[in-house]
C-alpha cells in the first residue's frame, strides 16, 4: 500500500461542489451527447468517503473527449494519461484546488453503462431508504 486512504464525514458541500463542476464540464462538451454523473462516494447522501468528488462523461465516442482536452486544460483540468494502459477507452483529467475533481471521459460501452446505473442505484437507494421499524420484543 502506498498511502493511508482518509475518510471524511458526509459534507453537504459535495453535492453542490459536483454541480458547480458540471456547469463547467457542461459547457466544454457543449454540442455532444455526454452525460455528466456524479459517481463514488460522495454522491451517496449521508455516507462518509474520501473528500474527492469524481465525476464520470460518458460519451458515444472517444475523440468527443480528445478533441476537448485543450478546453479542459483551458479550465484548469490536468491531463493524466497514466491508466489509459489499463483503460484504453478512457480518459483522466484532475482538478487543482483543495477538493480534487477526478473527470473520467469514457466512451459508453457494458462497462460504463454499469457503472452509471451502480452510482444511480447508491445513491437512490441511500435517499429513498427508510430506517428499519423497532420488532416489539
Amino acid at each position: 500500500m502506498t498511502g493511508r486512504v482518509i475518510l471524511a464525514p458526509y459534507d453537504p458541500e459535495w453535492p453542490r461542489r459536483f454541480d458547480q463542476e458540471a456547469v463547467v464540464l457542461g459547457a466544454v462538451f457543449a454540442g455532444s451527447d455526454a452525460a455528466i454523473e456524479h459517481v463514488g462516494s460522495t454522491a451517496v447522501l449521508g455516507l462518509g468517503a474520501k473528500p474527492v468528488i469524481d465525476i464520470m462523461v460518458g460519451l458515444s465516442h472517444l475523440v468527443q473527449a480528445e478533441s476537448r482536452m485543450g478546453a479542459l486544460e483551458a479550465e484548469g483540468y490536468e491531463y493524466v494519461q497514466k491508466h489509459e494502459k489499463q483503460f484504453p477507452q478512457r480518459r483522466y483529467f484532475a482538478s487543482p484546488g483543495s477538493v480534487r475533481v477526478p473527470i473520467i471521459c469514457t466512451a459508453l460501452s457494458e462497462e460504463a453503462i454499469s457503472g452509471f446505473a451502480y452510482s444511480r442505484f447508491a445513491t437512490t437507494f441511500v435517499r429513498t431508504r427508510k430506517p428499519p421499524r423497532p420488532t416489539a420484543s
